[in-house]
């Protein structure tokens, strides 16, 4: 995959656009470029599907509902999309200067000017330009004063409910994975690199990878019966631009493995910071410096503050056997 952070890059011309933000790609993001797609092979042109989506997402920008916990951050998003079979990705940055941008203009030097776009693909609640002014009523104007068409999308639902990323927070929030896992499409997952941390874990007889978060806000908190997989370079790198999703060249099929993980800000040892800790079961290498894939399969409990390291410890040896029994299970 192509990653833009620029529209006015040199680019190829797109046969057709999926709009949005995009964080997750879950099944409604999934259905928009599923339509982009469509169109495209119609006019024989499937390598010219493109996503445009924004970084920092627009209501992050403007910040007006407080912090928004993040399901994707921009590199995987891009794997998502790649996972997709899509060749090309512009992930905008939402300044002022875009923020300020009339939906007019924001059509012609963007979808005109820059993409040449000849389908455009949106969900039925679509806003773009300045004070969220355009909507699809003006986007299909656009299009045909522009000469190319829009495709809306209806809603996916879930029992009856639209599946969207602000759902998939909350049903997070609750502990609710399956749901979150059932309106994603996929397994709710975090990745990071491990790196070095204060060892704690293996003084006390439970060594764990270390994943930190500093500039993301999770949409959930607490302990985990989980899945990891070490990513190799080419599932997990974005260099100049460029998301190779190649497979490894050795053709090594990446097993995953059972484990507990504690997520948060461990009240117990007084950090501040966001951290996913992982302890893998029956596992000795080393992982320091890799990238781990990590799926949260079961939620065991919340955080919690323990009056002493011993009491932290034996909950700890609780949580690692139920982990094992539900895991085991399936």
């Amino acid at each position: 995959m192509r990653v833009y952070r620029d529209y006015l890059a040199p680019v190829q011309p797109c046969s057709a656009v999926a709009l949005g933000a995009f964080d997750g790609v879950h099944r409604g993001h999934q259905a928009l470029v599923a339509q982009a797609q469509q169109c495209a092979a119609a006019e024989g042109r499937t390598d010219q599907v493109a996503v445009v989506c924004f970084e920092p997402l627009p209501r992050q920008y403007f910040g007006r509902s407080g912090p928004v916990a993040r399901l994707s951050m921009p590199a995987e998003r891009a794997r998502l999309l790649t996972r997709l079979g899509v060749r090309q990705c512009w992930q905008l940055r939402f300044n002022a200067a875009l923020a300020n941008t009339e939906a007019e203009a924001f059509v012609q030097q963007v979808l005109v000017d820059s993409l040449q776009v000849q389908h455009v693909v949106v969900g039925g609640d679509f806003r773009f330009g300045a004070r969220r002014k355009g909507d699809v009523a003006l986007l299909q104007q656009l299009g045909k004063q522009h000469g190319f068409s829009v495709h809306v999308v209806n809603a996916v639902l879930h029992q009856g409910e639209r599946i969207s990323s602000s759902r998939i927070r909350q049903a997070l929030a609750a502990g609710e994975l399956s749901l979150a896992g059932e309106l994603l499409g996929r397994p709710f997952c975090i990745s990071g690199r491990v790196r070095h941390g204060k060892k704690l874990g293996r003084t006390l007889g439970y060594p764990t990878a270390n994943i930190a978060l500093p500039r993301r806000i999770i949409p959930v908190e607490g302990v985990f019966a989980v899945r990891a997989q070490v990513l190799s370079p080419s599932q997990r790198s974005v260099k100049r631009g460029v998301l190779d999703e190649s497979t490894d060249k050795q053709g090594l099929k990446r097993l995953w493995i059972d484990g507990v993980a504690s997520l948060g800000c461990r009240p117990t040892v007084n950090s501040g910071e966001p951290l996913l800790e992982v302890h893998l079961f029956d596992f000795q290498q080393d992982l320091y410096g890799q990238h781990l894939k990590v799926w949260l399969v079961h939620k065991l409990r919340d955080e919690a503050h323990f009056p002493t390291v011993d009491a932290m410890v034996a909950q700890i040896h609780d949580d690692a056997k139920q982990a094992r029994l539900l895991l085991q299970q399936g």
